[in-house]
């Protein structure tokens, strides 16, 4: 039996990053190219009038990553932030979100409009009007 040239998941790396065994032994290693991009939010029309700037953290790619965001006045339901990826996936990702702060978990955040080059964060409950850039915030894990 031969072996063959594969990429294959393998083990974890640190924060997260995927791993990934490339050719025919496991001396090639390669981390998943996605992970090398970066990835930027921008506030959305239920963020209100004149919100803050959405913040990706530091080392956030299309893979996994964390951000913040503000509110300005006359908040609303919907999307309160886009996350745009660095690159285009090869396919559309599952992305989990989870809730960094007490307020975005009182807002009952979820992922809507997931595609290969983004996705965005609404709320089913309206955010208090004229909130500082730090007061709302996910972690998010995006999965191929």
């Amino acid at each position: 039996m031969t072996d063959t040239a594969s990429a294959i998941p393998y083990g974890s790396a640190a924060l997260g990053q995927g791993l990934f065994a490339t050719g025919t032994s496991t001396a090639n290693w390669a981390y998943s190219p996605w992970d090398a991009t970066s990835a930027t939010a921008t506030v959305g029309a239920g963020a209100g009038t004149s919100p803050p700037a959405a913040v990706t953290g530091s080392g956030s790619t299309p893979i996994r990553g964390s951000l913040t965001w503000g509110t300005g006045t006359s908040t609303a339901t919907g999307t309160q932030v886009t996350v745009a990826f660095g690159a285009t996936l090869p396919s559309v990702p599952v992305v989990v979100i989870s809730p960094t702060t007490i307020a975005t978990g009182t807002i009952s955040t979820f992922v809507t409009s997931l595609s290969t080059t983004g996705f965005a964060v609404q709320a089913g409950v309206a955010p208090s009007a004229s909130q500082g850039n730090t007061v709302f915030g996910v972690n998010w894990v995006a999965s191929l």
